[in-house]
């Protein structure tokens, strides 16, 4: 009979050895940490940050404003530059809290759908005292622009 080479321990019972668990996490709780990360990212522009209380929105992401108090609407062009500069590191899954004036809005949205194809948006539901989200995807819109039925809205 032929004996193991030294590098090679001697054949026996195998025995079960249990690794310490502590401070070690499963692969599953690790991508749901990864994914709560990714969530916590997100960002809420707040389009004109007045008077109210934005923090039932905190819950869908930062809260950024893209502008404060009075702003004069007619000058759209300048309103356009410092959203479209702020607007520059939004990812498709920010979203948008409809507030203020509505061309402030829709310079705001605008800058959204031309960028990322889509527009994610919070509504304020004042019965509830929470936002509702709704999401405009605008390149599933071009191309299918029918006559809305009746009765419906």
């Amino acid at each position: 009979m032929q004996e193991n080479p030294p590098c090679f321990p001697k054949q026996g019972k195998a025995r079960r050895v249990s690794l310490p668990t502590k401070g070690v996490e499963s692969s599953t709780r690790r991508v749901k940490k990864r994914e709560e990360k990714v969530e916590k990212t997100n960002k809420v522009y707040i389009v004109n940050k007045g008077g109210h209380d934005y923090s039932p929105a905190k819950e869908f992401g930062e809260l950024v404003p893209l502008s404060e108090g009075k702003v004069n609407s007619f000058q759209v062009s300048r309103l356009y530059r410092e959203f479209s500069y702020i607007l520059k590191e939004s990812s498709p899954n920010d979203y948008l809290l409809i507030s203020g004036l509505p061309t402030l809005n829709v310079i705001a949205a605008s800058i959204l759908a031309r960028k990322h194809g889509r527009i994610r948006i919070l509504q304020y539901e004042p019965e509830l005292g929470t936002y509702r989200k709704r999401e405009i995807v605008i390149d599933n819109l071009i191309g299918e622009i029918k006559k809305p039925e009746e009765g419906r809205r």
